[in-house]
């Protein structure tokens, strides 16, 4: 990356807030520029009109989505680009997302090349959609997973217990929710385990929302 001078534009809802959300600690800031889509116009016409003018005005070399169009802003950033002829690639970031852009197939948008994390799920990706070619699929390995390899990031027991509030003496129960069900029965049966003894006097229980959810209320009674 270091021989080229690579400036990116972020289409994003929180352009507005970009500051805060991406502040200039750990990356070039000045090489990152934001411009805001609206999340609930990405079907108005004049959604489309506005990205062309930001394809027009920064001239993009390539466009990269997250997603195909199962987020329905990607659809329009996708659609719009191969409309342009320009470049477009799309990094699968979850092991399971082809099986949810398989449920939504007609509203996907296949860009000129997909990168995935590994061959299995290459293979699924060709299975389920047909129409992509072998050669546009890439496989890359997780970057999220890069993460783990720099353990003076990864904080302590003691410093992750102490910034949720817990015992790091005691043992922890931890209920990650998903996106796309109720967790309200699992919730249950721990709340009936813990009413009956069955857990032990030590436990500590801690439940955090998945960031796709956008549904905090179905999580909240519990």
């Amino acid at each position: 990356v270091s021989k080229y001078t690579w400036n990116f534009v972020v289409i994003t809802p929180g352009a507005p807030w970009a500051n805060q959300f991406f502040p200039a600690v750990d990356y070039p800031r000045h090489r990152f520029t934001f411009e805001e889509i609206k999340t609930d116009e990405w079907q108005n016409p004049s959604t489309k009109e506005n990205l062309r003018n930001i394809y027009k005005k920064y001239k993009p070399s390539l466009v990269l989505t997250t997603t195909t169009g199962r987020d329905n802003l990607d659809r329009p950033i996708l659609a719009v680009a191969k409309e342009m002829k320009i470049k477009t690639c799309t990094f699968i970031e979850s092991w399971d997302n082809i099986w949810k852009m398989a449920r939504m197939r007609n509203e996907q948008v296949i860009p000129d090349k997909i990168i995935v994390w590994n061959q299995v799920m290459k293979d699924h990706l060709l299975r389920e959609f047909p129409e992509v070619q072998e050669e546009q699929v890439s496989v890359t390995g997780s970057p999220r997973l890069d993460f783990f390899s720099q353990p003076e990031r990864i904080p302590s027991r003691e410093e992750l217990f102490e910034y949720i509030g817990l015992d790091p003496n005691k043992r922890l129960l931890h209920l990650a929710t998903v996106e796309l069900y109720n967790m309200s029965n699992v919730a249950e049966q721990i709340g009936i385990a813990k009413q009956k003894k069955e857990l032990p006097d030590d436990l500590q229980l801690y439940a955090s929302m998945h960031p796709g959810s956008g549904k905090p209320a179905m999580h909240q009674h519990w």
